[in-house]
C-alpha cells in the first residue's frame, strides 16, 4: 500500500459520515499525479480544520470513494 505520505485537499461537502466521495478533478489528481490505487491510504484536509486518514475503496475514471479510518484536528498554534 502506498500513499501513506500523500496529502490532498477535499471539499467539506465531500465528507459524509465515515465516507469521502471525490469529484472528477480530485480523482484525476489521485490517479494521474499521486498514482494511488484502491486500498491505498491518503491524508485528506477537509477545509474545516480536520485531517482525515482515508483508505481508498473505489476508484473510477470520474470519481473515487474512501473510508475514513481516523479524524484528527491538528494543533493550530505552537505550544510555546
Amino acid at each position: 500500500m502506498s500513499g501513506r505520505g500523500s496529502r490532498i485537499h477535499v471539499r467539506p461537502e465531500a465528507v459524509s459520515g465515515t465516507r469521502v466521495i471525490l469529484d472528477a478533478a480530485e480523482t484525476r489528481h489521485l490517479r494521474r499525479v499521486l498514482r494511488l490505487r484502491v486500498g491505498d491510504l491518503v491524508r485528506a484536509l477537509d477545509g474545516r480544520g480536520r485531517e482525515l486518514t482515508v483508505r481508498l475503496t473505489a476508484l473510477s475514471a470520474r470519481s473515487a470513494e474512501g473510508e475514513i479510518l481516523e479524524s484528527t484536528t491538528p494543533a493550530r498554534e505552537s505550544p510555546l
